[in-house]
């Protein structure tokens, strides 16, 4: 049967004034206290949540203290099959939870349901895999080592794919032995709100996962300031990723940060142009622009600047906005009108700067009187001083940086005058001079001539994009840490 993802209703939310504490939906201290979510696509509201206290946070933490000790001990197989059967428990919500992502922030459906949707389910699946490639124990002359969770940890997850980062974080904690609790976006709560049933149907005990919706000044700062929280783990702003850490540091807890990313894709001037551009185009306007690692700084051979600006304008035609619902939509409207209007002034800045509007602007897409949406824009001629060139700017706007013809290494010096280290990209024929031009840039993730990143290799960036590593064994490890058993006798 055909299913029509604009009548899919939000009904099977167990509640909008309850979070999920414990392994049941308990109602809220305040349920008076609530969030509106807003759809993307129109601006209307399309759900209520409540916000969490510093009470709701306390109730949460104490559960996942509580079930710490038997989870710990539950063999790590158990714990990854239980994982798998979430997965599994995702993949049958496939079309409701795609069709919710793209009314909550933009992205469009078909995108959603395979970067989003099926990739978290994989995502739990794959956690038996990677928990099997951690080095569980190291053997020494006169000690045995052995790894163990933290402890129960805080999580504060994004609104821009709130199910693969919730895999991420949540699933590598729990596979490795702690329990979590999370504070999720206000802005996209309702797909975590089913992984939260979906956990339950896969027989994750209670409290091994509590799911809590909030603002963070209130409720993800008391997560991050509990005592019995051990260690936490935070995407988003830099901005509270400061506050974050911070507040961590003083109370000498561990902290991984993921934050933003300005990423460069550095063509060299042996490239084909036209799949780098179309890739990097492509890296920009994935997700309406709602990405950390979009390769939004093009670097360009002065002599071949016109052509890709050509190329990038013909791309850009394949990009025009429409309905998320709609499943041949590639690009949607961003999360609300908060971000649209920041995403809009970036352009304007860009327009004020010199920038050359290759195409694009300011000016609301026509026939989109409704909704968040934003002109699918590229500027050329950009100085790597520009606003558009430092600044993240987390809608569809892609900037081409011109350098001097042959000089990879000021092309390199570009790429990495930066203040994120997050992504990147290399385009070359000659694969050996793409790989030494990627080993000099300063940042977390690079694909080379087109390679798609991988849920296995660990995520993470340098400078300001944070510290830290999430995704594959790496991410589960993130959660552990070495105890050393002095004079224990080797099995």
């Amino acid at each position: 049967m055909q299913i029509d993802y604009r009548l899919i209703s939000i009904a099977s939310v167990v509640a909008h004034d309850r979070f999920f504490i414990d392994g049941d939906w308990r109602i809220a201290d305040d349920p008076g206290r609530t969030i509106d979510v807003i759809e993307s696509r129109n601006g209307r509201p399309m759900a209520t949540v409540a916000a969490a206290n510093h009470a709701d946070v306390a109730a949460a933490v104490e559960a996942a203290a509580r079930a710490f000790p038997a989870w710990v001990g539950t063999p790590v197989a158990e714990r990854a099959a239980i994982l798998a059967r979430l997965g599994d428990a995702l993949a049958r919500r496939a079309e409701e939870l795609a069709a919710l992502e793209a009314r909550e922030i933009g992205t469009p459906l078909t995108a959603n349901r395979r970067f989003h949707v099926d990739a978290t389910a994989d995502y739990f699946r794959r956690l038996g895999a990677y928990a099997d490639a951690v080095e569980w124990e190291m053997r020494l002359p006169e000690s045995r080592s052995i790894r163990v969770p933290l402890g129960p940890v805080g999580l504060i997850t994004p609104w821009n794919n709130p199910l693969l980062i919730t895999a991420m974080k949540a699933g590598s904690a729990l596979v490795a032995g702690s329990t979590a609790v999370m504070k999720i976006s206000e802005l996209a709560p309702l797909g975590l709100f089913h992984l939260a049933d979906a956990a339950n149907e896969a027989g994750l005990p209670p409290g091994a996962l509590n799911v809590l919706s909030g603002h963070g000044a209130e409720a993800g700062e008391a997560l991050v300031a509990h005592p019995a929280i051990a260690a936490v783990s935070f995407t988003g702003s830099i901005a509270a990723a400061r506050r974050v850490a911070s507040l961590a540091g003083e109370r000498i807890k561990p902290v991984t940060l993921e934050l933003g990313g300005k990423s460069a894709s550095i063509l060299l001037d042996d490239a084909d142009f036209h799949p780098a551009i179309e890739r990097s185009v492509e890296s920009a306007f994935h997700h309406n622009g709602q990405y950390c690692l979009a390769t939004t700084r093009v670097l360009v051979p002065r002599s071949r600047l016109a052509e890709a600006e050509e190329l990038a304008a013909a791309v850009v035609e394949e990009w025009q906005p429409g309905d998320p619902l709609d499943g041949s939509t590639r690009l949607g409207p961003v999360v609300s009108a908060r971000h649209r209007d920041r995403v809009v002034a970036y352009i304007e800045a860009g327009i004020a700067e010199g920038a050359r509007l290759v195409v694009g602007g300011s000016d609301r897409p026509a026939g989109f009187e409704q909704g968040f949406y934003v002109r699918p824009t590229v500027f050329s001629e950009v100085d790597n001083g520009m606003v558009v060139a430092r600044e993240e700017l987390f809608g569809p706007i892609q900037v081409l940086i011109p350098y001097p013809d042959g000089d990879d290494d000021a092309a390199i010096a570009i790429a990495n005058d930066s203040e994120y280290g997050l992504g990147g990209a290399v385009w070359s024929a000659d694969q050996a001079r793409a790989e030494r031009v990627a080993g000099a840039m300063h940042t977390g993730s690079i694909e080379i001539n087109g390679a798609m990143l991988g849920l296995d290799a660990p995520c993470g960036g340098f400078k300001n994009s944070g510290f830290g590593r999430e995704s594959g064994r790496v991410g589960v490890e993130d959660f552990l840490t070495w105890k050393a058993l002095h004079g224990a006798v080797h099995a």
